[in-house]
This record gives C-alpha cells, structure tokens and sequence, in this order.
C-alpha cells in the first residue's frame, strides 16, 4: 500500500524486489481479476524456461457474456487483438506484444529489465524493453487467462480510456528509440 507509487507497474517493481531474494526460475504474472485455465500456468512457465524467452498467454474479456452492443464489439476487438493478430505473428515468426496478464518471463530477464513503474501500459513497455534487449515475447495460444469487462459502465469507460492514452503515449514516446533498433 503505497498512496504516491500506485498502478501495476510499482506492484510488479516490488513483488520482483521481493522475489530476489529467492529468485523463481520464471515469474508468471496473473492479474487478480483473471482465471488462467486448467495447466496454463504450467505451460507458460514450461515455455518460458525452455525457450529463456518472455511468453504471453492468450488473453480474452470473454469470461460472461457481453451486455450490450459496445460491450461484444469490445470483446470482439480483444479477441482479435490478443488472439488473432499473435497467431498471424507467430506464423510470421514475429514477437508478439505483452497484455499485462498471462505472462511468464524468466528470472534473468526480470533482472535485465525492471517494469516501468508509473506507464499507463506498463506491459506494452515491458514487451518492447525485453525485445529491444534481443528477448522477443512469444505468444503461446495453448496457454489462456480469461476476464471480463468491467461491471458499470462508467469503470468500463475510465478503463478503455486508459489503455487508449497509455497506448498512444507509449507509441509515440517508444516510435524513434523502435526506428533506430
């Protein structure tokens, strides 16, 4: 509980202090609001080790079904954004991007790149550090975490609108360090 450093990435940033002290072989990462399904989390950590290489899950709002017209095309945008467009990159053999749930990184590359702790889209920034380092995510679609949107529409909105400007912040911020690499 930390009133000044608030957001997932200083959680992460202090749930990994922690566990340096007795370092795990891979840190899988399951937000609280996320069911992973039966044996991801020992598909993701299986992955992850072999590999020495971050994983992502395939991770879908799909968990009740949608009220309302903006909620299914919310649920259909995700599943083309976290499921469609990592199967056409892996077939591509491209890295796909980190969705903040369902993720498994090895310890080593947890030490070499610390999350960034006040980013909207901490996850998104974690993705491009550890690629940029030479660790590109791979996604792992036998291995899935499921949510669902938020309840009220008012918390379904600040949500969405979050992940917009941390999107866009974070691609403008990000475009000229990706060019140069």
């Amino acid at each position: 509980d930390d009133p000044t450093r608030r957001g997932k990435g200083f959680a992460l940033q202090y749930g990994f202090r922690h566990l340096a002290e007795d370092p795990p072989d891979v840190v899988v990462i399951i937000d609280a609001d996320c069911l992973p399904e039966p044996g991801a989390i020992e598909v993701l950590a299986g992955l992850a080790d072999r590999a020495r290489l971050p994983v992502q899950a395939r991770n879908l709002t799909d968990r009740r079904p949608a009220v309302g017209p903006v909620e299914a095309v919310s649920i259909l945008a995700n599943r083309v954004t976290n499921l469609v467009r990592p199967l056409g990159l892996m077939r591509l053999g491209a890295p796909c991007r980190l969705t903040g749930t369902g993720m498994a990184i090895p310890w080593p590359l947890v030490e070499e790149v610390k999350p960034a702790g006040g980013n909207l889209v901490e996850d998104m920034q974690l993705g491009i550090d550890l690629a940029l380092q030479g660790h590109p995510p791979l996604f792992c679609p036998e291995a899935g975490v499921s949510s669902a949107l938020p309840d009220s529409h008012r918390a379904f909105a600040s949500q969405r609108t979050r992940w917009e400007h941390g999107h866009l912040r974070t691609a403008i911020d990000q475009s000229p360090r990706l060019f140069r690499a």
